[in-house]
């Protein structure tokens, strides 16, 4: 019933994605709790610890096999600690929204840009999306610099509610 994420090695010698589960409830609610980060992942600025388990649910509802969505955790190898999540959006479209958070802890490490690279190494193969692209908000440097370093380039922002955020495109696939 949920996806399985194993057309070919979801991991480096560092991370693993896996499927986005309650067992990294606290990880993911010590994400969304933290307000340096809750104010990039969504317009509500921040989130209760209860507030981040229901959106987790929800997340975790809707991740199922013929979803149009992936949600997955960045877990360390080393430790089997949820670190972040690395998500597609529409997989089912031509363009496909992505977003990634990872702990402030674990952050500048290179763990975004390893986990956007097998994400849209699994994009390419198993879907039809053409564009991954990214909105981030002017300020936050260590995304811009992780996207470029993704070999993402600036994108038009055609995003519908993109407010002051800046599209980031990449093409996946020709």
């Amino acid at each position: 019933r949920h996806h399985q994420h194993h057309s070919g090695k979801m991991s480096t010698p560092r991370i693993c994605l896996k499927s986005l589960t309650l067992h990294y409830a606290d990880g993911y609610a010590a994400l969304l709790t933290d307000s340096e980060t809750a104010k990039y992942i969504s317009e509500e600025n921040s989130f209760t610890h209860s507030g981040a388990i229901a959106k987790l649910q929800h997340i975790i509802e809707r991740n199922t096999a013929n979803s149009d969505q992936v949600y997955l955790g960045i877990v360390s190898e080393s430790s089997q600690e949820f670190i972040g999540y690395v998500a597609a959006h529409k997989i089912k479209n031509q363009v496909c929204p992505i977003s990634y958070a990872v702990l402030p802890l674990h952050r500048r490490k290179g763990v975004a840009q390893a986990a956007i690279t097998l994400l849209l190494d699994y994009l390419s193969k198993s879907t039809e999306v053409k564009y991954a692209e990214a909105l981030t908000h002017p300020g936050n440097t260590g995304s811009i610099t992780t996207l470029q370093a993704c070999g993402f380039t600036l994108g038009d922002s055609l995003a519908k509610n993109a407010h002051d955020r800046t599209v980031y495109r990449k093409r996946i696939r020709v």
